[in-house]
């Protein structure tokens, strides 16, 4: 008996449909790219040339808002799947930033459960090699018991660019719904969500000072010894005896899709041993 093939609409085609969603749907036996909505196509930058066969459309009107193009999508009607008499509710899948604020996206959350369908946020980064790494040393106990955790996500960007959701002054626009949503859920994926508040004054502090031509960083805590780190990075003190994994390479996976290497080749992860975390 064949597979089950489920059709997959993707609404933009930019940088994120383009290497970080369609060729993972592209690899995936039983998922077929059905359709792409794109805003303005052009020579270079057309999803019906690049793919060919699929139903493409256009729409100046395409609203920027995840909030709003999730609605639409979790209250479309079924869709056919392979033969007339063969429905599905469909799925839909937001990327980063899911929403603004938490009350727009219990909005969502609950609208789905209404309709019956299944609602998540696109997680790439959860398979990054040095998320795998850390992970596994903290399940098998490596590092023993975790008393300090330090994640980086940066990149060197003199020339800011203009006009983009990631550095306008708009609701979930900026870094911290672009950049810091990847290292906070890596942590609660770790560690679990948060203690709970306590009273009394502050125990420690990190404040960073802002300068024409540099940022300063500095910290201090009366419970536990700082150690500065790159990237991703666990550094854990405990009786004076420093266990710890420092990672100082970015995931290798994203600069392979935008060379044009793909999920099913051969050489897809493959990182050499220089990038390994130490």
């Amino acid at each position: 008996m064949a597979s089950k093939i489920f059709n997959v609409g993707v609404i933009g085609y930019g940088l994120s449909a383009k290497i970080y969603q369609i060729p993972f749907i592209s690899a995936v036996k039983s998922l077929k790219l059905y359709a792409v909505v794109q805003r303005t196509p052009k020579p270079d930058n057309n999803a019906e040339l690049g793919f060919h066969g699929i139903k493409s459309f256009r729409s100046t009107e395409l609203n920027d808002s995840h909030l709003e193009l999730a609605k639409l999508a979790l209250n479309a009607g079924k869709h056919v799947n392979c033969s007339r008499n063969n429905m599905w509710n469909q799925s839909v899948v937001v990327e980063k930033p899911f929403t603004p604020t938490y009350q727009e996206a219990q909005k969502l959350i609950d609208l789905a459960k209404k309709q019956s369908r299944l609602l998540t946020v696109y997680q790439s980064r959860r398979w990054d090699a040095d998320y795998l790494t850390l992970s596994k040393l903290i399940k098998d106990g490596s590092l023993g018991r975790i008393v300090d955790y330090e994640t980086r996500f940066e990149r060197h960007v003199p020339d800011i660019p203009g006009s983009r959701w990631r550095t306008e002054s708009i609701p979930g626009g900026g870094a911290i719904y672009d950049l810091v949503i990847r290292p906070a859920k890596r942590i609660t994926a770790f560690l679990g969500n948060q203690r709970e508040g306590i009273d009394g004054s502050d125990d420690s502090f990190t404040v960073l000072m802002h300068y024409d031509e540099f940022m300063a960083t500095a910290k201090a805590a009366g419970i536990r010894t700082f150690k500065k780190v790159s990237d991703s990075a666990l550094i854990i003190y405990e009786q004076e005896l420093l266990l710890g994994l420092s990672q100082f390479y970015f995931d290798m996976q994203e600069e392979q899709l935008k060379s044009g290497i793909r999920p099913r080749d051969d050489s897809y992860r493959i990182e050499p041993s220089e990038r390994y975390g130490k």
